[in-house]
């Protein structure tokens, strides 16, 4: 009776430990389910790194430039094409007013707009697997920097260009929510257009002492 008794004890015990792991393997399952705004971050830094590569195949493939506009206060980002040719001019270059002239042509309606480009027709591209994104409710773009800026963009609107001959630019894209709690940083190659996702905001230095490049 006694080795009984024992024995019935050991199977409650077993049965509570078995409770415990369901209940676990539940709660996990309830927050992969969770829409908070961790898993909206990285929903929208999936797509953004869908559209990265689709830039950098059709620009590839196509011959035309491509290149992303991040819109800080629509808080929205498409792709754009342009079939001339057309090169890029770092802010600040001698070369300033080639810059400025081109974007009062075709930036009419951005008077704050930096784009750095001499040349070019951008527009929509009208792909069916494109649309206009609106950032989900409560992310936002806390800055982008790209390699033609002097400096991280924190409103306007940031472009990231794309070549024919199979390269773009180096961009840091930090992506947040509305309180600036939690924060996703995307790192784009600019030769194989690969992004690296951190789970944190890492500092435009930091980023480029990693990758030996000089800010």
């Amino acid at each position: 009776m006694k080795s009984l008794g024992n024995q019935k004890g050991l199977t409650l015990i077993e049965i509570v430990v078995v409770t415990l792991i369901i209940a676990s393997a539940m709660a996990v399952a309830a927050s992969s389910l969770n829409f908070g705004d961790g898993n909206k971050l990285r929903k929208t830094a999936q797509n953004i790194i869908k559209i990265v590569k689709y830039s950098y195949n059709n620009a590839n493939l196509t011959g035309n430039y491509y290149r992303i506009s991040f819109n800080f206060e629509d808080r929205k980002y498409f792709v754009e094409y342009s079939q001339d040719p057309f090169y890029i001019v770092k802010e600040g270059d001698e070369q300033e007013q080639i810059r400025i002239d081109n974007e009062e042509g075709n930036d009419d309606d951005d008077e704050e707009s930096t784009t750095t480009t001499a040349g070019g027709d951008f527009s929509e591209d009208e792909s069916d697997y494109l649309e206009i994104f609106e950032l989900p409710s409560g992310i936002i773009f806390s800055d982008v920097f790209v390699e033609h800026q002097l400096e991280k963009k924190e409103d306007g609107i940031a472009y990231l260009y794309f070549f024919p001959r199979g390269h773009t630019e180096f961009a840091i894209i930090h992506l947040s929510d509305d309180e600036e709690e939690k924060f996703l940083t995307l790192v784009i190659n600019p030769l194989t257009a690969a992004v690296e996702v951190y789970d944190d905001y890492l500092e435009n230095d930091d980023v480029m002492e990693e990758l030996g490049m000089s800010s």
